[in-house]
């Protein structure tokens, strides 16, 4: 099943939000299967760059102008060396979005229970926005 995601990309210094389109394995029924599928994917996509770190291809002009907009030029590389845990993933994805840290607009209405039913409408956006905290303290 194909999902629209509307993302704003960390570091960005252009105010867009760009559409995705990810392809999940199962149709969710519920926002926390939804979160389970899109954690899937994105763990699996992670994994695949960082198998494919080892080449590095040189960017095109273009693609050097593209990226310094956005303030950074890179080749997309995960540098990292431990691949993510898919568990623990799916877990903190549910924990985020139940404590608030991550907020779910299903089309135009937010979703705020891990267990609430999903109506699937064609060409439906899924929008997943991370909450700054604006104090220098935990409550």
């Amino acid at each position: 099943m194909d999902i629209i995601v509307n993302i704003k990309h960390m570091g960005k210094r252009k105010n867009s939000v760009d559409e995705y389109t990810m392809t999940l394995e199962n149709t969710p029924r519920t926002v926390g299967d939804l979160l389970e599928e899109m954690v899937k994917v994105s763990v699996l996509e992670y994994t695949q760059r960082m198998e494919n770190s080892k080449l590095i291809q040189a960017l095109s002009k273009e693609e050097i102008e593209d990226k310094a907009v956005t303030g950074k030029v890179g080749f997309e590389v995960n540098y990292g060396e431990k691949a993510p845990k898919l568990d623990l993933a799916i877990g903190n994805a549910k924990e985020s979005f139940t404590d608030g840290i991550v907020v779910v607009f299903f089309g135009d209405k937010q979703v705020e229970e891990l267990n609430e039913e999903l109506i699937w409408e064609d060409n439906i956006k899924i929008t997943i926005i991370r909450m700054t905290m604006l104090t220098g303290r935990l409550w």
